[in-house]
């Protein structure tokens, strides 16, 4: 299109609008109790599932946002869960002394425009201590049962016992007043 003015002739060229591409997160560090976890060095979008022992109960998980324009600043979100997303400053986030069970961590970036990145995940999951495990528990129960029932006999066996040694009493004493009635009679 060109247009004419008092100060000259313009020309504009109209160009398509360009859709924007969302930004993208990635997890670019994971430490399990201290220890760093193996990731690519470039970061990565979602980790596979881990299996944590009882004693592992710290994670920390670092992330970065690459924006679609550079220096543009972007806003990061996470949530622990089902719960709502938080939004942070940090790109560092770090979970301390969590109990067991399985968990799953998401972080999403967010640009100026309100455009929303697809969320980074990592899941995992922490053991239970022995001590809580079903098998243990069970083997619990069974011994206190077993117990009892140890303790049930040891006190019957002891009632059984006391029982014959006062059937005997009585019958040695019945057996001496009949041989003295016989006595007597005689």
């Amino acid at each position: 299109l060109w247009f004419g003015t008092t100060d000259g002739v313009t020309r504009l060229t109209p160009e398509p609008e360009r859709q924007r591409k969302p930004p993208n997160v990635l997890i670019t560090g994971l430490r399990v109790g201290g220890e760093p976890q193996a990731i690519s060095i470039l970061g990565e979008s979602v980790i596979p599932p881990l299996e944590l022992t009882a004693s592992q109960r710290q994670v920390t998980v670092d992330f970065v946002g690459l924006g679609a324009s550079l220096g543009e600043k972007l806003r990061y979100e996470y949530r622990f869960g089902e719960s709502d997303w938080i939004p942070t400053t940090e790109r560092t986030v770090n979970f301390a002394n969590l109990s067991s069970g399985s968990y799953q961590f998401e972080v999403r970036t967010q640009t100026a425009d309100r455009l929303y990145s697809q969320p980074a995940i990592v899941a995992f999951r922490i053991a239970a201590p022995v001590w809580q495990r079903w098998w243990f528990i069970a083997g619990l129960f069974a011994l206190t049962a077993f117990l009892i029932y140890v303790f049930y006999r040891y006190r019957l066996t002891r009632l059984l016992e006391l029982e014959r040694i006062r059937t005997r009493i009585a019958t040695d004493l019945h057996d001496d007043i009949g041989a003295n009635l016989t006595r007597i009679a005689l």
